[in-house]
């Protein structure tokens, strides 16, 4: 054997990293591009970059991670697509997450809403049948109680 294809050997990648690099590489540089580019135009557009700016984004990354795979996993695509379509998400992480996550409180507070409408519901039915009840009970201690109300009466000749 000789020194070439010992050094040869010891380069070999990891089967995990070759997988991760095969599922994940094109997602993982068109999210490097992506907020490459979206740090660029913020340059462009005169504002700084500061320390919170960064902070948000390293801690948004997974998500965008996330959301970019999901849409590639379901349109099929793999390579320069795949990259693409991550870069954008990148590139558009602030209104992604946004639309996410008003998509995700639209749907919360209408099945709160739901949850609400529907226990009232339930209230409104049982005050309904306490004020019936307490309506029959005054019309038969009066006596102005109709006839189906009488057949109630303690007194009632069978």
């Amino acid at each position: 054997m000789n020194a070439s294809a010992a050094d040869a050997a010891d380069l070999r990648m990891s089967p995990w990293l070759e997988g991760f690099c095969a599922k994940y590489g094109a997602i993982t540089v068109g999210i490097f591009f992506g907020t490459s580019a979206k740090y660029a135009l913020a340059l462009a557009e005169g504002r700084r970059l500061t320390l919170r700016m960064l902070a948000v984004d390293i801690l948004l990354i997974g998500m965008i991670a996330l959301l970019a795979s999901n849409v590639v996993t379901r349109l099929g695509a793999s390579g320069d697509t795949a990259a693409t379509i991550a870069a954008l998400f990148a590139v558009s992480s602030d209104r992604v997450i946004r639309l996410v996550r008003e998509r995700f409180l639209r749907r919360l507070g209408d099945e709160f809403r739901a949850d609400v409408d529907y226990h009232k519901g339930l209230i409104r039915q049982e005050i309904q049948a306490e004020m019936s009840g307490k309506s029959i009970i005054d019309d038969t201690i009066r006596g102005t109680a109709p006839a189906d109300y009488k057949t109630l009466s303690p007194k009632h000749p069978e």
